[in-house]
């Protein structure tokens, strides 16, 4: 039972809080563009006017990007492989010819359109390619130097930004008949980034500020309560991305990954009646963790403008460790709904 309450609304607060205390310590924008089309075709146009290395520019540039879409690839691995070859860069046009192939395996050159040339090694990297046993993996290649040597490209693309939005906080202790118990609506904001490894998958690094706790209302004489635990945390969380949907301009993602948070800051704080108190976790005896683990799911929608990457993104943190060193465990579990912008990587 609690102890007989005073009238003082402070009194009450006080009251309610250590009886909480003592709860806890025994168990109770849909955007749609091509992306290289303007590329593509400047890069034909210079082709079809003999000025091979600039076409071979913008053909790389356009495979360098994260965003390209399947038939972008095969348009520009053609364009490079009649390019290549019109300066006679044999070993560079069958490169190209075999991505080509890759992509579209019975891929047959247009006879009216397409040099001899170009007709006859299609034909032959097709045989080659029939008779080994195992697939060969060649780099794209990236530009041609001004005096005729090909560059093989070995740049990863890399991304940065800044996200932020709700964090829907909740702890997993209950406090019984005490009162009810509800999320925590708060904040949390910070920068990414993001080490693209293929087209489809990166590693994303987080540095965040992250708000955290639970939400207590209980009614005692007539008089609702309300006892909220403050708690801030500096997280680092490790991601894994995977993205999908290669021919639109709108890419879903799912994330998935371990999260390590630092304790900032530990507080109770109580309000009835128009009077509030706060105390730090310490001042009431009650000892936490400085080191939080969790594991992070979820899943988002990047939306690409131009050279900037927008996206939108939900995700679920799920508390490993407890943060209280006495008494029942108790964890953080988060609800992320979050915003931001990623630069670079193009």
């Amino acid at each position: 039972m609690l102890p007989k309450i005073k009238q003082s609304p402070q009194y009450i607060i006080s009251v309610l809080i250590w009886a909480l205390i003592i709860a806890l310590g025994s168990g109770s924008l849909t955007l749609g563009f091509a992306q290289c089309d303007k590329e593509l075709a400047e890069a034909e146009q210079k082709y079809n006017s003999g000025q091979f290395d600039e076409a071979i520019q913008l053909i790389s540039g356009c495979l360098e990007k994260p965003t390209i879409t399947e038939n972008e690839k095969k348009q520009a691995y053609r364009l490079l492989g009649l390019t290549y070859i019109a300066q006679d860069y044999l070993k560079e046009a069958k490169a190209a010819v075999r991505r080509l192939l890759d992509l579209i395996p019975n891929y047959k050159a247009d006879t009216v359109q397409d040099p001899p040339t170009f007709a006859n090694l299609v034909e032959e990297v097709r045989n080659e390619m029939a008779s080994e046993s195992e697939p060969v993996q060649t780099p794209q290649p990236v530009s041609i130097k001004k005096e005729g040597d090909s560059q093989i490209s070995k740049r990863k693309p890399t991304r940065f930004g800044f996200r932020g939005g709700l964090n829907m906080a909740d702890i997993t202790e209950d406090i019984g008949d005490y009162g009810d118990k509800k999320m925590r609506t708060t904040f949390g904001a910070g920068g990414i980034v993001e080490f693209w490894f293929s087209p489809m998958f990166a590693i994303q690094t987080n540095a965040l500020y992250s708000l955290k706790g639970a939400v207590f209302e209980v009614v005692e004489q007539g008089e609702t309560v309300t006892v909220t635990f403050k708690l801030t945390y500096f997280s680092f969380p490790i991601l894994g991305k995977v993205a999908f949907g290669e021919g639109s301009s709108a890419k879903p993602f799912i994330i998935f990954g371990p999260e390590i948070g630092f304790l900032s800051s530990a507080k109770i704080a109580g309000e009835a009646l128009g009077v509030g108190v706060e105390f730090d976790l310490k001042e009431l005896g009650i000892e936490t963790e400085s080191v939080e683990f969790s594991i992070n799911f979820g899943a988002g929608v990047d939306f690409p403008l131009g050279s900037i990457i927008a996206f939108v993104e939900g995700r679920y943190g799920l508390g490993l460790t407890q943060w209280n060193k006495e008494g029942n465990s108790v964890k953080n579990n988060v609800i992320y709904v979050n915003i931001g912008l990623l630069f670079g990587g193009n």
